[in-house]
């Protein structure tokens, strides 16, 4: 028989090695074989005192996507595959704080350079390259205007 102060400590046990979301950590408490009372009453408890909260969660796995060139659509599904519930997802992802050109910049120069630029069809794989990290046509066409007029000059 599990008891709530037993989910509690499980609870601070969890989050004494890594963050999670509410929901991550819900769902690994029912793992343990707490009842979903017990479980969400543990969450409650972690969220109250500050060791639990999705905003910073997910703000410390965009700074992860940045990181590794991904793209602003692309952080967002993953946030939303970590637990964030999907408005809160796009509301961190279209905070004015991250620098989504640089990491833009940062994937295009990963793997291709501006003479990559010149014909259709190698464009068109830097675009699709550059979609499937999740960049959205408009910065990559901004990209391309900066690539080819430093290449021009």
């Amino acid at each position: 028989m599990t008891t709530p102060q037993a989910a509690v400590s499980a609870a601070m046990q969890l989050l004494s090695r890594r963050n999670y979301s509410e929901q991550q950590l819900f769902q690994k408490l029912l793992t343990k074989e707490f009842s979903d009372e017990q479980a969400q009453s543990a969450c409650d408890y972690a969220i109250e005192n500050g060791w639990l909260n999705d905003r910073i969660y997910a703000e410390q796995l965009v700074r992860s996507q940045l990181a590794k060139a991904y793209g602003p659509k692309r952080a967002s599904m993953y946030l939303q595959s970590k637990g964030i519930a999907a408005n809160l997802a796009s509301e961190i992802v279209a905070e004015p704080d991250w620098d989504w050109y640089a990491a833009l910049e940062k994937a295009f120069h990963r793997k291709y350079t501006a003479s990559d630029l010149k014909n259709w069809q190698p464009r068109s794989k830097v675009s699709a390259y550059l979609y499937r990290r999740g960049f959205a046509s408009d910065l990559i066409n901004i990209l391309y205007q900066e690539v080819t007029s430093e290449d021009g000059e």
